[in-house]
Parts: C-alpha cells; sequence; structure tokens
C-alpha cells in the first residue's frame, strides 16, 4: 500500500525503553503530538471496515493464505489489532509530523510474538499484512540487546501488576527481534525514511540531537 501517512512511528520489542527515550526529549520536540495512546477509541463501524478491507486484501491479493486456515486462527489477534489501530489512525485529524509510540500501526507486529510467544505469526502472513497497510513517512527502531530488553519488560510488568497470560521468554523475544528485521528491510525496500538507535549505551545528548533532526525534518 501507497506511503501516505505523515506521522513518525517508533517501534522496538517491549522494553527496548522507547517511552523513556521519547520522555528525554518530548519537551524539546516540535511537533504535532506525541502520544502513547489514541485519544479516542474508533467507532466500531470504523473498526469493522478496517477489518474487512483487510481480509478482502487477504482474499484479493493472497488467496494462498486461505489454504492455511490454521495462520489465520493462530493470528486473529494481530489482526484484529492492526485494524483497530488502522481505523483510529484513519478517524483521527491528521497532523503532520505526529509522533506514535505504543500506538502506531506496526508496533503490534513486534509486542504479538514478544508477548504471545507460544503462538507462531506466520511470516507469510505478515508479510502480507505489511503490503495491505499504511506506512508511516518515518520509523525510528530502538534496539537493546535481548536479554536488556526481556529484564526491563518482566520487570516493568511486576511493578504495574500487569498480565500475566503473556508467555514471554528469551526465545520469544528472538523470534520477535528476526520481526523486526524482517520489517526493518521492508521498510528500506519501500524507502521509508529509518533511523536506528542502539540504547545499550546512555541516552546522551548527541544521541537525543540526532533525533530531534530526524523528527523534525
Amino acid at each position: 500500500m501507497k506511503t501516505n501517512l505523515p506521522y513518525t512511528e517508533i517501534i522496538g520489542l517491549p522494553g527496548v525503553g522507547k517511552s523513556t527515550l521519547i520522555n528525554s526529549i518530548e519537551n524539546q520536540v516540535e511537533c504535532s503530538g506525541i502520544a502513547e495512546r489514541w485519544p479516542e477509541a474508533p467507532q466500531k463501524l470504523y473498526f469493522f471496515s478496517s477489518l474487512t478491507r483487510l481480509y478482502l486484501g487477504f482474499l484479493v491479493y493472497y488467496p494462498s493464505l486461505f489454504l492455511k486456515p490454521k495462520s489465520f486462527k493462530n493470528s486473529w489477534w494481530i489482526i484484529s489489532k492492526v485494524a483497530y489501530r488502522l481505523a483510529s489512525l484513519n478517524s483521527r485529524p491528521a497532523k503532520e509530523n505526529a509522533v506514535l509510540r505504543d500506538s502506531g500501526i506496526l508496533q503490534p507486529l513486534l509486542s504479538f510474538p514478544a508477548e504471545y510467544g507460544g503462538t507462531k505469526l506466520d511470516l507469510s502472513l505478515l508479510k502480507a499484512l505489511l503490503h495491505l497497510i499504511p506506512l508511516p513517512d518515518k520509523v525510528v527502531i530502538v534496539t537493546v540487546d535481548i536479554e536488556t530488553a526481556l529484564e526491563r519488560y518482566l520487570e516493568r510488568q511486576k511493578k504495574t501488576d500487569r498480565r500475566s497470560d503473556y508467555s514471554v521468554s528469551s526465545e520469544s523475544y528472538v523470534k520477535a527481534y528476526e520481526i523486526q528485521q524482517i520489517i526493518h528491510e521492508y521498510l528500506l525496500n519501500r524507502n521509508v525514511q529509518i533511523h536506528s538507535l542502539n540504547l545499550n549505551v546512555e541516552i546522551s545528548d548527541p544521541i537525543k540531537t540526532k533525533l530531534i533532526d530526524f523528527l523534525r525534518i
């Protein structure tokens, strides 16, 4: 699908430090808005419309996927989540240079395999989703080593008493990282602007400056 959405999405495995990064520069970035969540839930009509368009896209462009019904059964959550995010994005006023953390369309493609380690995300379905969804103008990909990300995530879940039915492990994070590499390559091939940040080091002023410059372009 054509890249036509004027926003920047910040993606990375759960626990890499996306929110910490944005919080460190939030007051310095001249942009329309930095949102952790959508201002409003989309109307059900918009959601079901987005969901229907996705399945029609699968039917038209990727009919062979319907020969693997298990792929859809295992991935109903991620398809619904992407449809929900699409409906939210399309129902909110267009804002240039909006920066989305944990509320964009791409992030669920990483969160799903990381947090639901017992469920495999079919790679054919992943690539079909990437083709069918509108892409952001720019993407910031945040990374740390897998062990650090997993440790931070588990500690955060413990502190906030979040859901305990997630099946996270080193193996699920490795799978999610492999998917991140696939998404990275796809975005490069689609000429999406990418800024990669490794947060194994301290978030220094030069790192902040480079990121702010990228967001402002």
